[in-house]
Formats: structure tokens, sequence, C-alpha cells
């Protein structure tokens, strides 16, 4: 699946020159927690995080004085001395598969989506796998919940769960064939239903529920 499906596209950005104060007000007032910085032409050549501003910040334990000469230096400066430059990009037609492992070992929260010419795009955060995963696993689907089945490894046991679902009328959404603490399962996610009458209509199948 491709992230361009999930991102936020078009997303608020900002210029090398904004300055610092502006740029804390509106991580303030949006909840942001990453801005990507782009140049002149929409071309990402930065993003910089709410971490940044806080650090870029005099600490409450500073005299009073510092924290003024630091607050009045800091009313003066663009956020291109506190972004982070050499930042990594992706392409709509990035999969999630490959996000989920960026995210896994680069521990970045949000990336920045480029067009071919690096002109922002979007931006895909993990709160977007979060959504993305969420969806692709049937989370968001009201009235509807997993059923395990023994995977006996047979070549035709996706097909025989779907033809006993079929047979007894009870809509199928989704399949799943994986490995859970040990076990082959297939997991199948239906509609809410009596699943002592699935266990019983299975049998006929040769299928069995792992409950």
């Amino acid at each position: 699946m491709y992230i361009k499906f999930y991102m936020t596209p078009n997303p608020v950005s900002i210029t090398p020159d904004t300055l610092v104060p502006k740029v804390k007000r509106m991580f303030k007032e949006n909840s942001f927690r990453h801005l990507p910085v782009v140049d002149g032409s929409g071309r990402v050549v930065g993003i910089v995080t709410d971490r940044d501003i806080r650090s870029a910040y005099p600490s409450v334990v500073a005299s009073s004085q510092e924290i003024k000469s630091e607050l009045d230096r800091l009313a003066e400066t663009p956020v291109a001395e506190i972004m982070a430059s050499n930042v990594m990009t992706l392409k709509e037609d990035s999969t999630l598969d490959e996000v989920f492992m960026l995210l896994e070992q680069q521990r970045v929260g949000a990336y920045p989506v480029v067009d071919e010419n690096r002109k922002l795009v979007g931006m895909f955060s993990l709160r977007d796998l979060m959504n993305a995963c969420g969806e692709l696993l049937g989370l968001k689907d009201r009235g509807t919940f997993w059923v395990p089945f023994k995977d006996d490894g047979s070549k035709d046991i996706l097909q025989k769960i779907c033809s006993l679902f079929m047979d007894i009328d009870i809509p199928l959404f989704k399949l799943i064939r994986t490995t859970t603490g040990g076990h082959d399962i297939v997991y199948a996610r239906v509609k809410n239903c009596e699943v002592s009458q699935v266990k019983e209509a299975a049998k006929g199948y040769g299928l069995y529920i792992e409950m």
C-alpha cells in the first residue's frame, strides 16, 4: 500500500527566513509537532520540530538578564539556524512497509513527502502509519471482529474459509495468514455473529477455530 493514500496532503510549511518566535506560535496554536521548511520554489530544504523550538529557548533556571538577552536574540533568529537541513524525504509511491522500517530504525516522527522535483506534496507521520494499519486491519469497521482459524498449511485453506462464510451468509471483510505465539493462524474479520454457529459449520470444511 502506498503512503499517498494515508499522508497529510498539502501540509503547512515555512521558509528558512521565518523567525523562530513565529514558528513557536505556529506549533502552539496548531498543535504541530513537525513543520517542513521549503524554499521559494516549494522544494524541501529542512524540517523543524517542536523539540528544536524548545531547545532553542533559554532554560527557566537562567538569570532574568540571560533570559532577556536570549529572547532578544531569538526574536531576530531565522528558523534556518535551528532546523535540520539533512532531512530524509519520501515519495508518494513509498510503501507502508518501507516507512514502517524507516520509522523503526531512524526514530523519526514524520517525513516530508516530495515529488520528482523535491517539491513538498505531503507529510507522513507515525500517527498516519497507525491510522493506516488500523484501517487495513479493520479496526475501524464497527460491528466486526476477528475469528482465528487453525492453519493446517493446506493450499486451499483460504478458499475453504471464504466458502464457509458465504455458505452461512456472514459477510467476510479481511483475511490475514500469520504466526502468533508459535501457532499458525488465519484470522478472518467478519460481521458480528454467534461464534458457536461458525464453529459448528466449520467442522464440515475441516476447519477449527483457535479460541
